[in-house]
């Protein structure tokens, strides 16, 4: 049956105090336990949790990986790629009311002001164009690839990091033109990007990390594969925010190449800066609509 093979079914009661290590992150870990919940053993056939052959211009493979050494780390690191699976559907009230939510952090500045107009956004519109999808519809983007574990990496990071998630939603919406270089006749760029579309990049980089077992010490060390895989999302949010702050005069596509570039060559150490970096969060709950 179904339930037999659903990891979570065979997960003992402390799984979800090790994957969600973190009180504050409220909204996250709801939103977590009810993807948990869903039938992901339909799934199960189509994911692949660690690579055959290590990938070309990969430096770091040169290293044993290590293998996950904890209590059901199988089961464990079955989650995110089940998820990864799941359509966002926005029929389904639970999936709508992430992204309404989402809406609401980066168009509010924190305060509460527009969670009554976020709680009855409409499932398609312009709207969702001004947190950075291509279009009207936020599925054309989302179930092209990693669906709705984008949704849930970003929901982390608005709760875990939430300075640098703003800062990442000003960077996003900077309008001033780029300079113009040579002597293109193409139409003068600006300096704005999609947020929600490279967060999607982001999660699939975390995917390809994880999957390489480049992870893995530091999955140990933790007892868990949610909050490592969140981190090396948000890290490559970090250098990708760094590099627009330090030449802000070169097209965001350069940098974003440069991130993949890093995550191919050396995925530990972007995690690793990113978590050496100072906290800056105030700590603070942030507020929702309910």
């Amino acid at each position: 049956s179904n339930s037999q093979s659903a990891p979570l079914s065979r997960m003992p009661p402390s799984y979800f105090a090790t994957e969600m290590p973190n009180a504050h992150t409220v909204l996250y870990n709801s939103a977590f336990q009810y993807l948990c919940s869903q039938d992901l053993s339909q799934f199960s056939t189509l994911i692949s949790v660690r690579e055959e052959s290590p990938a070309k211009g990969s430096s770091w493979f040169g290293l044993a990986q290590k293998p996950l050494t904890f209590i059901n780390a199988a089961l464990h690191l079955e989650v995110p790629f089940l998820i990864a699976q799941l359509d966002y559907d926005p029929g389904e009230a639970e999936h709508l009311h992430m992204l309404r939510c989402l809406y609401t952090f980066f168009t509010s500045a924190g305060s509460s002001a527009s969670d009554l107009a976020a709680s009855s956004l409409p499932a398609t519109g312009g709207h969702w164009e001004t947190i950075g999808f291509q279009g009207l519809d936020p599925r054309t983007d989302l179930n092209r690839s990693m669906k709705m574990l984008s949704i849930l990496q970003m929901l982390h990071l608005v709760e875990l990091d939430p300075i640098l998630a703003r800062n990442l939603f000003v960077l996003a919406n900077d309008t001033s033109l780029l300079p113009v270089t040579g002597t293109s006749r193409a139409k003068q760029q600006d300096r704005s990007w999609p947020l929600m579309c490279v967060g999607i990049l982001f999660t699939k980089e975390s995917i390809v990390a994880l999957r390489s077992g480049a992870l893995n010490g530091e999955i140990n060390k933790s007892k868990a594969v949610m909050p490592v895989l969140h981190c090396f999302h948000h890290a490559c949010f970090w250098e990708f925010s760094r590099l627009l702050q330090k030449s802000s005069n070169v097209h965001h596509a350069h940098h974003l190449a440069e991130i993949r570039k890093a995550c191919a060559a050396n995925p530990l150490k972007i995690y690793q800066n990113y978590m050496k970096k100072p906290s800056d969060n105030p700590g603070s709950p942030i507020r929702f609509p309910v």
